[in-house]
């Protein structure tokens, strides 16, 4: 699938990322900053792609051939475009 996703030149990046409990949450509030170690969360993200398709629709096509097994769910969301 990951040579799939390169060759069709969708894919742009991806990562595994590791457990919350390894990382740090920062909470921002008017001028405090706070940084606090970041719970285990049931519901975390564990990874991302980065895809370059023309519209929802073929991201939802891609994420359907995704061989990962189940259960699992994607979330498919589209890049804020600073223009």
């Amino acid at each position: 699938f990951e040579v799939e996703l390169w060759n069709a030149g969708v894919r742009i990046a991806g990562e595994v990322l590791l457990p919350s409990a390894e990382g740090r949450r920062v909470t921002l509030h008017g001028p405090r900053r706070a940084v606090t170690a970041a719970p285990a969360a049931p519901q975390a993200v564990l990874g991302f792609w980065l895809w370059e398709v023309e519209d929802m629709a073929e991201a939802a096509d891609w994420a359907r051939r995704c061989p990962l097994p189940g259960p699992i769910e994607l979330e498919l969301r589209p890049v804020l475009d600073p223009a």
